[in-house]
């Protein structure tokens, strides 16, 4: 038993129907979690940043008021220069970060 049928062209604006379930693009389905990054140097970053006494003073005028000086921000107890992380010049890790 055998199916009979026949195949027609029409062009996609005369099969305005077909043309338009052919052309839609489905967005996918994203399941994700998001969670935020973690570095193993952050902890030690953090301690000595509290301990730098100019980083300190910095953070502490940014925690009294954030507007103190608009280059810099306070996230988290990191300090940030224009979006980058701040490190004290005495940081004993940045041989290790630059190597």
């Amino acid at each position: 038993m055998g199916y009979q049928f026949e195949v027609i062209y029409k062009p996609g604006p005369d099969n305005k129907d077909a043309n338009a379930l052919s052309c839609q693009h489905l967005a996918p389905e994203l399941h994700a979690i998001s969670i935020s990054p973690y570095w193993v140097y952050f902890p030690r970053i953090r301690a000595e940043v509290q301990q730098d006494p100019n980083s300190a003073q910095l953070s502490s005028a940014l925690q009294s008021n954030p507007n103190t000086n608009r280059n810099y921000t306070l996230r988290d107890g990191f300090l940030f220069f224009k979006g980058h992380l701040m490190l004290p010049k005495t940081l004993a890790l940045i041989s290790t970060l630059l190597a």
